[in-house]
């Protein structure tokens, strides 16, 4: 075994006047836990929320791996650490991953056209292929030259080579009971101030094919259910949380399943003990109305119920830029 390899996942956040997005960064936290279960001791790991702490983090070392959560709301923030770090260190790797990718092929080759700076984008279910991905670097000692010019088919990952665009193949949709919790492993920890929101998930998928929503494709038509370790991971949330009283909770349908009942009690062991949460932001689904009621009741009213929404499909055209110097376009 080599030496350990120094990755930084950042899902960062325009901290202006207002956090626009002031939520822990869940899908890195999630990220990070599986790779550090499935490859204990390869990797040196940190995780970012907010743009001042990764510029300060970026002056300390090159990173071998930088991952970058990519949303509507964050993309051109990350782009723009991307171009100055390719710039800088042009051997660190730069991987994108999220649900603001283009579905339809005329919209990937626009994408990769545009951002020529990111070397793989993880699509769908991002836990197994960033691991199948870091065996591939692995093994070709971090040179991503070398994976494009045998043009390496790598699970769940775009890339691109000469103009032309090489696809793996899909991954089977993940056990969420076999997932780690980035809670309980700590690495959540540093996310606990007066500012950031908690989030979990205990369902990953949706039965629905709404055309607007990434989760209506037939690969995520399967609903995966969460309950290990749950119980555990919401107590400690909720000893631990400093900020607003709120919880996300970023299921697609929460209600609609009977497992759902049990999370809710849960939940309101968790409200009588800690006084958390008294706000809980989740989306219900269509179906099981009187069940979502129950839940509601059970819950105390802290619920803000939302219809469905949909997740990001599309790229955004915001051309914002860091904010945060040494790292300042």
């Amino acid at each position: 075994m080599g030496r350990k390899r120094s990755i930084y996942l950042a899902d960062l956040t325009h901290n202006g006047l207002v956090l626009s997005s002031n939520v822990f960064p869940l899908s890195i936290g999630l990220i990070a836990a599986y790779l550090l279960q499935q490859r204990p001791g390869q990797a040196d790991l940190q995780l970012f929320k907010y743009p001042e702490d990764f510029s300060q983090a970026l002056e300390t070392q090159a990173p071998d791996i930088v991952g970058f959560a990519n949303y509507s709301w964050n993309f051109q923030l990350g782009y723009q650490y991307a171009r100055l770090i390719k710039k800088l260190w042009p051997k660190t790797i730069v991987v994108f991953g999220g649900p603001n990718y283009g579905l339809e092929a005329e919209e990937v080759q626009e994408f990769w056209k545009a951002y020529p700076d990111i070397d793989f984008n993880i699509v769908r279910e991002g836990e197994q292929a960033f691991v199948e991905l870091f065996d591939a670097l692995q093994e070709s000692d971090f040179d991503a030259d070398a994976i494009r010019r045998n043009r390496t088919p790598l699970p769940n990952c775009h890339y691109q080579v000469d103009g032309e665009l090489i696809c793996g193949p899909d991954l089977p949709r993940l056990d969420l009971d076999g997932l780690p919790s980035p809670y309980l492993m700590g690495l959540m920890d540093k996310f606990f101030d007066e500012n950031l929101i908690p989030m979990i998930h205990t369902t990953r998928g949706c039965p629905f094919k709404c055309a607007f929503c990434t989760e209506g494709a037939a690969y995520y038509n399967i609903v995966e259910q969460r309950m290990h370790s749950l119980e555990e991971e919401l107590h400690y949330v909720a000893s631990r949380v400093r900020g607003p009283r709120d919880l996300f909770i970023s299921d697609a349908n929460f209600g609609m399943f009977k497992p759902d009942i049990e999370k809710a009690r849960i939940l309101a062991e968790c409200q009588k003990r800690y006084d958390f949460p008294k706000y809980i932001h989740v989306s219900t689904g269509k179906n099981q109305k009187e069940r979502v009621i129950e839940i509601a009741q059970m819950l105390d009213g802290a619920s803000s119920w939302r219809r469905r929404c949909s997740r990001p499909i599309r790229r955004c055209s915001s051309t914002s830029s860091v904010q945060t110097s040494p790292w300042t376009s």
